[in-house]
C-alpha cells in the first residue's frame, strides 16, 4: 500500500499538472492575440496547437500510468519486465498527442466553417482553450477514480531529476549541457519558423478573377474574353482582407496591349473601384468592363493597391495584380 505522503504528492501532482494546462492555454492565447506577427508568435501558437488537445486526449483515453512488474515467460522460463495493457510510455504518450492534435484541429475548421460564426483567431482560440479544458476536465475524473499506483500523474519528478543530473558534474560538463540546451531551443525556434512563414510575412491580401456560372455559383473559370469594342463582359473580383486590420483597397482596371517581348505598349484606364474592408473580411466586387480599343494581345490587368493608387499605376507598384487575356475586334 501506498503512504498517505505518496497519495498526497499524486494528488499535489495532478492540480499542479491541472495549473499547468491553464497555463499554457494563457501563453498560448495571449501569444496569439498580443505578440506582433513573426517567428516567436508562431512557433508559441504551432506548439500550443500541436500539443495541447492531442495531450488532453490521451489523459482521458489512457488514464493510465506505465506500471513496470515482472512478467514471467512461459516458454524460456525466465523473468522479464513488461508492462500491463492500455498504457503508454512517455514517448508513446508524446507522439500521440502530437498525432492526436494534428487529427483534431480540421474538425475545429470544418465546424466553424459550417457555422454562422467567422473564422477569426479569437474564435479558433476559444473552440481549441473550450476543448482542452472540457476533454482534460474529463480526464481527471478518470484518473483520480483510477487507484493510486496505477494513475497517470504528469512525471514532474522524473523531469526534475533529470534537470538536476545535467547540472552535475565539472563546470565544463555543465556548460556544455546548457549550450546543448540553448542550441536545440534555437533550432527549434527557427525550424517552426520557416515551416510557419514559408513568405517572409504573416499578413496577406488574397484577390481572384470571378464569373458567375447558369447555376449562381462563383467559378475560377467561363471568363467571356473575345469582345467586340462595343461589347461589355461582367466579372468578379473577390479581395479577401487577412492583413489583422482594416484596410482600404484601390483597384485600377487597365487594358493594355502587350509587345513580343511581354512589355506593355499601350494602355488605356477602364475604371477605378475603392473599398474599405475589415480584418477577415471578403469584398465581391461585381462589375462590367467594355474595352477601349481593339487588337489582339491585349488583356485586362487589375492593379491592387493598399491606400491611394499612384498617379501612374503599373504592375510593379501595385501590392496585388490579376491578368485576364482577351481579344478585341472591331464592331
Amino acid at each position: 500500500m501506498r503512504s498517505s505522503a505518496e497519495r498526497t504528492s499524486g494528488a499535489v501532482g495532478l492540480v499542479i499538472e491541472a495549473l499547468l494546462v491553464v497555463a499554457a492555454l494563457a501563453v498560448f492565447g495571449a501569444a496569439a492575440l498580443t505578440l506582433p506577427p513573426g517567428p516567436i508568435r508562431i512557433a508559441v501558437v504551432l506548439l500550443g496547437l500541436l500539443w495541447l488537445p492531442g495531450y488532453a486526449i490521451t489523459t482521458l483515453v489512457f488514464p493510465k500510468r506505465v506500471v513496470e512488474r515482472p512478467a514471467r515467460s512461459r516458454r524460456l522460463g525466465r523473468t522479464d519486465t513488461g508492462s500491463r495493457r492500455g498504457t503508454l510510455t512517455g514517448a508513446q504518450r508524446a507522439g500521440l498527442s502530437i498525432g492526436l492534435s494534428v487529427a483534431v484541429l480540421p474538425v475545429f475548421g470544418v465546424a466553424i466553417a459550417t457555422s454562422s460564426i467567422a473564422l477569426s483567431v479569437p474564435v479558433v482560440l476559444a473552440a481549441v482553450a473550450g476543448f482542452t479544458v472540457l476533454v482534460f476536465a474529463l480526464g481527471l475524473v478518470r484518473r483520480v477514480r483510477k487507484r493510486e499506483e496505477s494513475r497517470y500523474v504528469l512525471p514532474l519528478a522524473a523531469f526534475r531529476r533529470t534537470v538536476g543530473a545535467g547540472f552535475e558534474g565539472s563546470a565544463l560538463d555543465i556548460g556544455l549541457n546548457v549550450l546543448l540546451v540553448l542550441v536545440l531551443v534555437v533550432a527549434s525556434a527557427g525550424f517552426l519558423g520557416a515551416v510557419a512563414l514559408p513568405q517572409d510575412q504573416t499578413t496577406f491580401t488574397r484577390a481572384s478573377l470571378l464569373t458567375e456560372n447558369d447555376e449562381g455559383d462563383l467559378v475560377a473559370n467561363g471568363y467571356k474574353t473575345n469582345l467586340t469594342v462595343d461589347e461589355s463582359a461582367e466579372y468578379v473580383l473577390e479581395v479577401v482582407n487577412h492583413e489583422d486590420e482594416p484596410t482600404t483597397y484601390t483597384v485600377v482596371v487597365e487594358q493594355q496591349e502587350v509587345g513580343e517581348n511581354g512589355n506593355v505598349v499601350r494602355s488605356a484606364e477602364v475604371d477605378r473601384y475603392q473599398r474599405n474592408i475589415g480584418e477577415n473580411v471578403t469584398w465581391q466586387l461585381r462589375h462590367e468592363l467594355r474595352p477601349t480599343f481593339a487588337g489582339e494581345n491585349l488583356r485586362y490587368t487589375y492593379l491592387i493597391y493598399r491606400g491611394e493608387a499612384p498617379d501612374d499605376p503599373s504592375v510593379d507598384s501595385a501590392y496585388r495584380h490579376l491578368t485576364l487575356d482577351i481579344n478585341v475586334s472591331e464592331s
